[in-house]
């Protein structure tokens, strides 16, 4: 699906961790999620053109995604590359 070392994405899901349930003990949140784990996510959501944004604290705040780059053969990023990154913060 993703060919090159980066593939940009252009739409797809905004993440509202307040209203989705999460299971803290999985064994992603430590290691994280294959691409054919978000792959599979993402096909659940009815609105594919949802705006794709990335969130690091837990959902107060996003970034947009840039871009999705392949890392050392090892792992893919998902970037943003804004010289000043648009930022949004969420309601609790």
């Amino acid at each position: 699906m993703f060919t090159g070392l980066c593939a940009g994405f252009k739409s797809a899901l905004t993440l509202a961790i307040k209203t989705m349930a999460i299971d803290l003990t999985a064994d992603w949140t430590g290691r994280g999620k294959t691409v054919a784990q978000l792959i599979k996510e993402l096909k659940t959501f009815e609105n594919q053109q949802l705006e794709v944004r990335i969130s690091i604290d837990g959902g107060q705040t996003s970034y947009p995604v840039s871009i999705l780059c392949k890392r050392e053969n090892t792992y893919a990023t998902i970037e943003n590359h804004q010289d000043e990154p648009t930022i949004i913060k969420h309601e609790n």
